[in-house]
């Protein structure tokens, strides 16, 4: 999907449109920040965001 089909979408949106969410969850789940940081900015989520959601899921 690229970049443009993502506006307007929630995180939660990108991830389940893009089939990725339980790829998401699962790297939240075993601790991985830079797998679940990976997968938010193939989303074209901001890095600065992206960095910021995983805090919130996994702890800094």
């Amino acid at each position: 999907m690229e970049h443009t089909e993502y506006r307007g979408m929630t995180v939660n949106e990108r991830l389940f449109v893009s089939g990725r969410l339980w790829e998401f969850e699962a790297a939240v789940k075993e601790g991985d920040r830079e797998k679940a940081k990976e997968i938010l900015k193939d989303l074209c989520v901001p890095e600065k965001d992206a960095i910021r959601i995983v805090e919130t899921q996994i702890g800094k």
